[in-house]
């Protein structure tokens, strides 16, 4: 529900018998940031330009109102408040300007270091975003999509698996790594990745698609020793494969605390098995 505060006037009052009448109260009008609701933010308790970009970085003043549907309420005057720096000036003016931040058809790398690393590794996606919104579909060799804001929106990450989750091993004397009688080769098709988010993702994902036979968990803390030692903290439970895509909001005590990940693919049939959407048999993965 879209919140706006309208202008009224109180009317004066007389109280009887004491010849007093109260003085009028003027409620202030909406903030184009309320008119707007960008992202439905305001909805989620994020009232204030201040607010909304102590918790978004500087790019979204330069995301295009129109061309991603991002007003929740009305847009206040189309001809004057084009991009979210016109909402909130004050926010955006040390931002350089940007005809559209904002492209929904690309998603980054959640490890990269600086939005120069983010651009040159991105991800072109296959799958269309209905309104701006979670993923139709997840990409071949991505586990998740993490997104920036609530339902899908804003900015987009990929995660996916690269790692062997087992090994063939002991393949008999002479054989193997330099003689060695092992094998590092994939023992079936089972991948998995794990790492700390880079910078330009650290601490911005509001929500989750995971594609089927998928798994993926979000950490609070990075893969650092120090930061592990102290018990990372999981934020999301999707711990077992996933029968079907499926998305997530994180809960707002979650929201923007994601740090680290783990993600596991696996194309085989060893992880799950699927029935009218339940999931009969899942392995437990994930620290």
């Amino acid at each position: 529900m879209n919140i706006l505060r309208f202008s009224g006037l109180l009317l004066a009052t007389f109280v009887a018998g004491s010849g007093v009448t109260t003085t009028p109260e003027i409620f202030p009008l909406a903030s184009p940031y309320e008119v707007c609701n960008p992202f439905g933010e305001v909805d989620y308790g994020v009232a204030t330009c201040a607010e909304y970009f102590d918790s978004y970085a500087g790019r979204n003043c330069n995301y295009n109102l129109l061309n991603h549907n991002i007003c929740d309420g009305n847009n206040p005057d189309e001809s004057v408040y084009i991009q979210i720096r016109d909402l909130c000036p004050v926010e955006c003016v040390n931002v350089d300007y940007v005809e559209d931040s904002l492209d929904d058809s690309i998603a980054y790398p959640i490890d990269a270091v600086d939005e120069e690393d983010a651009h040159r590794r991105r991800l072109v996606t296959h799958s269309s975003r209905p309104n701006g919104g979670y993923h139709s579909a997840i990409g071949k060799g991505v586990v998740a999509y993490m997104y920036e804001h609530y339902n899908g929106r804003g900015h987009c990450w990929w995660a996916g698996a690269s790692k062997c989750c087992d090994t063939v091993g002991w393949v008999g004397l002479g054989a193997g790594v330099g003689g060695s009688g092992f094998s590092d080769s994939c023992d079936g098709a089972c991948r998995y990745s794990e790492g700390s988010f880079g910078t330009f993702a650290d601490n911005k994902i509001s929500s989750v698609s995971v594609g089927e036979r998928r798994i993926f968990i979000l950490y609070e803390n990075k893969f650092g020793f120090w930061d592990w030692l102290s018990n990372p903290h999981v934020i999301n439970s999707r711990r077992e494969c996933s029968c079907g895509i499926t998305h997530e909001n994180l809960s707002s005590s979650k929201n923007d605390k994601a740090s680290a990940y783990y993600s596991a693919l696996y194309p085989d049939d060893r992880c799950w098995k699927c029935k009218d959407g339940e999931i009969l048999r899942a392995y437990q993965y994930g620290r």
